[in-house]
């Protein structure tokens, strides 16, 4: 009685595709090289600068809406008046630069009192926050001037601004990388359409390759 015939095994994927890169003409390697290894990786560099540039104009956004924010807050929530009249007044000392003391120097005007200089004197604005130290713990803390903040401009320059300084700072900084997005989305389309170029070379030099 004759043995079944054992099957033969079939060659695994990667002989498979060595023998297929054997046999392909060597124009279509380097133009597989050039794809993987160049332009693919061009493409990915390009793609994840702009979701940085992406992600920076977003925080621009949230910072300004944050900014608007507090600045309700300290109309209406939590603004932190000066507690006596003769804080605000010990808070504005009267130099010698001013108009009183200048009129004080001449004789023609009385010095302004105290509790003139009290009643004039606009306390800056004072916020109650929650700081996250990590790990969702927060703190209690106070913003002495919430008039204020400091920007970070770039090359490690931290600069005070007014609200209305940052909000201008801001929306030039959106637009300016806003910009340099569509820069790179036109640097994306151009990689796209080097990358279908080669895909079809290749394929032409197979079928070329291949008598078809």
């Amino acid at each position: 009685m004759a043995s079944p015939a054992l099957p033969t095994p079939s060659p695994s994927e990667p002989a498979a595709a060595s023998s297929l890169h054997a046999i392909a003409p060597a124009g279509v390697l380097r133009l597989e090289r050039f794809l993987e290894s160049v332009l693919k990786q061009n493409l990915d560099a390009v793609l994840s600068q702009r979701d940085e540039l992406y992600a920076t104009v977003a925080q621009c956004a949230q910072l300004r809406w944050l900014m608007d924010d507090m600045q309700a807050l300290s109309r209406y929530h939590s603004f932190i008046e000066a507690s006596t009249a003769a804080e605000a007044a010990a808070a504005v000392p009267l130099s010698a630069s001013s108009p009183a003391a200048k009129g004080a120097a001449n004789g023609s005007s009385p010095l302004m009192s105290k509790r003139a200089q009290a009643d004039a004197y606009k306390p800056p604005q004072k916020n109650k926050i929650l700081v996250d130290l990590g790990h969702h713990f927060y703190t209690p803390g106070v913003v002495k001037d919430s008039g204020i903040v400091y920007m970070n401009i770039g090359c490690g320059v931290v600069m005070p601004m007014s609200l209305d300084e940052a909000r201008e700072f801001l929306r030039k900084k959106e637009s300016v990388v806003r910009r340099m997005i569509l820069n790179k989305s036109k640097e994306v389309l151009r990689i796209k359409y080097r990358i279908r170029l080669v895909t079809e070379a290749i394929a032409r030099l197979n079928e070329r390759h291949n008598g078809l």
